[in-house]
């Protein structure tokens, strides 16, 4: 399966005003537990890039991370750390691009649809994690949706379009 890589600016933020922003809506005091750091940690990560007492806050260390994990094949372990982090609100990580499919024949994409999906069953009975289980689901949708890509590219070149 081949997978969509990290887009370079899909949205500009500054984290240090995001944090800003943050600390001011949650409270300081609420912004320094959920941290877990003192009052100076705190400034640093609310300065600019450019201040010379800036440090990297932990929404740039973790977007490091997700792009580390992404570039070593950890698609699956950056998409489930999104996910936990999205989790509060109620939201799941969703591609911003088309599937790209990894097979030519029609025939061979549903063949990986196949076996993702039955893995995925596999899984449910044996009862394994719910979060390996969701992994195994988002893996089985990506199947799918490269099938679906592959069979609109197909029916356009077949005139059904």
């Amino acid at each position: 399966m081949k997978q969509n890589l990290p887009t370079r600016h899909v949205s500009i933020c500054e984290t240090w005003i995001l944090l800003k922003q943050i600390k001011d809506c949650i409270s300081r005091k609420t912004f320094l537990e959920c941290l877990g750091v003192g009052p100076s940690q705190e400034n640093r990560y609310c300065l600019p890039p450019t201040h010379d007492d800036h440090r990297r806050n932990p929404i740039d260390r973790v977007r490091l991370l997700v792009t580390a994990l992404a570039a070593k094949d950890g698609y699956d372990l950056a998409n489930t750390l999104v996910n936990h982090i999205a989790e509060p609100l109620s939201c799941r990580l969703a591609p911003i691009r088309s599937p790209v499919p990894d097979k030519r024949e029609l025939l061979d994409e549903c063949i990986d649809d196949y076996c993702a999906k039955t893995k995925l069953d596999e899984m449910i009975r044996a009862g394994d994690s719910v979060e390996t289980v969701m992994q195994q689901a988002d893996r089985c949708k990506r199947e799918i949706d490269e099938t679906i890509v592959l069979y609109r590219e197909k029916s356009k070149d077949l005139g059904r379009f």
